[in-house]
């Protein structure tokens, strides 16, 4: 629980200066407190650091509570689990699962069939035809665009264009 809390107060930190600095502005408006803003922020930074420890600490706790786990024969979730998702039987197959199929792969016939085809290709490769030109990186798609497209950025070009001399006339 620790760490969850350390990662919280973290997580939450901005809404918490937030909180803390209206709570400052009004006890200095009435009076209650003369400290400096710049007081207010190394305070607030102590404290930011102070959290960020804790957190830390929290995160080797379970780190070696994790190991202290395993060598006990205990294995927890994996960092990949902690999302929480609810695990139903549609979701497909469990990452777990996947050893136990590579372990049962007769590994002997897939080298013969790899040995056996090594001098093969896997035949001729077939491509459709279509009109295509080569441009440079530089090139945009308004300086190689055709047909409508074209026609589309030219106007918005012209358009430009005659705003920018109107513009020019008035100054």
């Amino acid at each position: 629980m620790a760490l969850q809390e350390a990662q919280r107060k973290l997580d939450d930190w901005d809404a918490y200066y937030d909180d803390m600095h209206q709570g400052w502005q009004e006890m200095v408006a009435s009076g209650q407190i003369s400290s400096s803003k710049s007081e207010f922020d190394v305070d607030l930074l102590r404290e930011a650091q102070e959290a960020a420890g804790d957190l830390i600490r929290a995160e080797n706790d379970l780190s070696e509570a994790k190991h202290h786990a395993k060598t006990f024969g205990i294995f927890l979730e994996t960092p990949d689990q902690d999302s929480r998702f609810a695990d139903y039987a549609d979701d497909g197959y469990a990452e777990s699962l996947e050893a136990a199929w590579i372990s049962h792969v007769d590994k002997g016939w897939i080298q013969n069939w790899m040995s056996d085809n090594e001098g093969e290709s896997g035949g001729f490769n077939k491509c459709d035809d279509w009109d295509a030109r080569t441009v440079d990186i530089s090139d945009s798609v308004s300086v190689i665009a055709n047909g409508k497209e074209r026609s589309r950025i030219d106007r918005w070009r012209s358009i430009c264009e005659s705003l920018q001399s109107s513009l020019e006339k008035d100054t």
